[in-house]
């Protein structure tokens, strides 16, 4: 089996702009994207569709970040799912959110949409949407130690940010 249009990145800067990302798959991490990047790496992820990948594997059905700075905009990230944790998204580096809609992503164990480790960091900027789904899949979750999650300029309602999380900062 070949995962044709997944895309693996290691250590190096790259844009994803105006695309779609679907229907892949991972026997590992990352069934859509899988990035593993130094600090002096970014990654840009901007007005792209990253939709029904999945993991069977135990981690990031649409997007694995071991490590790296990645930077996602006005992107929607919907119907992926993985076998382990982060059906959407799992998070190990610093990911900044900023007008993106995760939906209907499901994991087996922690996080359907979002999944931050305990070396990960979130930042949450304008215009994000997590609807909470069926039973709670569109979940965020948070692991025990440093993992942080950091916002601003968005409103909680009581179906969206569904959040497990181990570490708060700014304002509602």
């Amino acid at each position: 089996l070949f995962d044709i249009f997944k895309i693996y990145c290691n250590n190096s800067s790259f844009t994803i702009k105006d695309c779609e990302i679907s229907s892949n798959s991972s026997t590992q991490a990352g069934g859509g994207i899988y990035i593993n990047n130094e600090d002096t790496f970014a990654t840009l992820i901007e007005n792209t569709t990253i939709s029904k990948n999945e993991s069977t594997g135990d981690t990031g059905g649409g997007i694995y970040i071991e490590k790296g700075s990645v930077y996602i905009t006005g992107t929607n990230i919907s119907e992926n799912k993985s076998a382990g944790h982060g059906g959407g998204i799992l998070n190990g580096g610093i990911l900044t959110l900023d007008t993106t809609t995760l939906t209907l992503n499901s994991a087996a164990k922690n996080g359907g949409a979002i999944n931050t480790t305990d070396s990960g960091t979130l930042y949450v900027k304008d215009g994000l949407s997590i609807p909470a789904g069926d039973g709670g899949k569109n979940n965020m979750y948070f692991a025990a130690g440093k993992s942080a999650l950091r916002y601003w300029n968005i409103q909680a309602e009581s179906e969206y940010l569904p959040i497990s999380s181990n570490s708060l900062d700014g304002e509602l």
